[in-house]
């Protein structure tokens, strides 16, 4: 998705607007509470939804810090 879109950055610099994308828990929880609402989704999906976007909310970071911290610094130009 947004990795893709940023390769004029060179991999690395894609690689962390990847990563740093990644946690958009709140979009699917507010997704799939409407969907949840209206009886489009079951409960087990809906816990499976929520589950997902925290543990993504919760592991991007940690991995964004290690990105970081392998990726040479930028010189000022």
């Amino acid at each position: 998705g947004a990795r893709v879109g940023a390769r004029s950055l060179g991999p690395t610099g894609a690689r962390l607007v990847g990563v740093g994308v990644a946690p958009r828990g709140e979009v699917g929880i507010v997704g799939a509470g409407i969907a949840r609402a209206e009886d489009v989704i079951g409960d087990e999906l809906f816990a499976v939804i929520v589950a997902m976007s925290v543990i993504t909310t919760l592991v991007v970071p940690p991995v964004l810090r290690a990105l970081v911290r392998d990726r040479p610094a930028a010189v000022p130009g």
